[in-house]
């Protein structure tokens, strides 16, 4: 599993000339390490008596961003067997119509499910920073940079998953299906920018 290795041997494998791990795989773990960041200052906020008002918040906030180091850890792996999948499906039989349209099928369900991976991982990047929103405004204020950081590590994963979307879903014979997906990225893309400039603002307001 690539989420059970080491920092330096995760690095290696990225290094290698091997597609996997590769940028989807990246994306997700910078969208763990930002819900990481933000649990930390969740930590850091509850049980203090300068915020005792917002510890309930900094609790649930810590909830959340726990499952989302979860779930984005599991993503890690889901994304290079996704485009391990797609591989796959390129190397099938094309010799008689028959194995082309099953290459065909293959190839696109291959396709959604390597679209599927990395947008899950915007959504959940996307909740990762407005997590680190809510840190930076109600949290340790001696941990403010730590917010900025988790912020604009989500901010990253969201933006690098996104082209990782893109790419697939040029693939992708439904028109319906790209018009529907690009739209919901541009919503997210979107949103990102507004908590992006307002975390900076928060984070440096404190410095």
């Amino acid at each position: 599993m690539l989420a059970d290795e080491k920092v330096r041997e995760f690095l290696k494998s990225v290094c290698t000339s091997s597609p996997t791990p590769g940028g989807g795989s990246v994306a997700a773990l910078c969208g763990a390490l930002s819900a990481s960041l933000s649990a930390m200052v969740c930590n850091l906020t509850i049980g203090k008596d300068k915020y005792k008002d917002v510890r309930k918040e900094m609790e649930r906030v810590l909830a959340d961003s726990s499952r989302l180091v979860e779930r984005l850890t599991e993503l890690i792996d889901e994304d290079a067997e996704a485009y391990e999948s797609v591989i796959a499906s390129l190397r099938l039989p094309k010799e008689t119509d028959e194995e082309k349209e099953k290459r065909m099928e293959a190839m696109q369900s291959a396709f959604r499910r390597a679209i599927a991976v990395p947008y899950e991982v915007m959504e959940l990047s996307l909740e990762a920073m407005r997590l680190a929103h809510t840190v930076a405004r109600k949290g340790n204020e001696g941990a403010v940079s730590d917010s900025g950081s988790g912020a604009m590590m989500a901010f990253a994963a969201l933006h690098a998953a996104s082209m990782n979307v893109r790419i697939n879903l040029k693939e992708i014979m439904d028109k319906e299906f790209m018009e529907d997906v690009e739209g919901k990225l541009r919503k997210m893309e979107e949103e990102a920018d507004i908590l992006r400039s307002d975390v900076i603002m928060e984070v440096e307001s404190k410095l």
